[in-house]
């Protein structure tokens, strides 16, 4: 994880603290909370998909498979700004199936690709 972290900016490495133990541990039933931040959505122990917003229960609202996952965790970013990179390590942290996300190539046909989270990386870095 320590060289991954590296990888981002200083200003939110701080949110990049959390190990996969902590972030399963810190899971709670998902009606108990509406916050802006980083969520994860965990199945059997394994995180299965990273996401950001602004308002955790109408985003939630529109998964409609979530009656699958067993628990919630939920990593509070009072930024909005961060939302997006802090996103984006977690998805490359945890590889989480569907996170699976398609990049137009120059053939204008669909690939599937990571490179999307180093251009977001790249994006956010360039607004700084």
């Amino acid at each position: 994880m320590s060289e991954l972290k590296d990888q981002y900016p200083e200003q939110i490495r701080s949110y990049l603290r959390y190990e996969r133990e902590q972030v399963v541990a810190q899971a709670i039933p998902i009606p108990e909370m509406v916050l802006q931040g980083i969520y994860f959505l965990i199945h059997n122990g394994v995180v299965e998909y990273v996401g950001q917003s602004v308002n955790l229960f109408a985003r939630l609202g529109v998964h409609e498979k979530l009656k699958k996952y067993h628990s919630l965790a939920f990593i509070p970013v009072k930024e909005k700004k961060y939302l997006g990179i802090i996103e984006t390590y977690y998805i490359e942290y945890f590889n989480p199936p569907l996170n699976i996300r398609k990049v137009a190539d120059s053939l204008n046909t669909f690939r599937w690709k990571e490179s999307l989270n180093r251009y977001r990386l790249k994006q956010w870095e360039k607004r700084q």
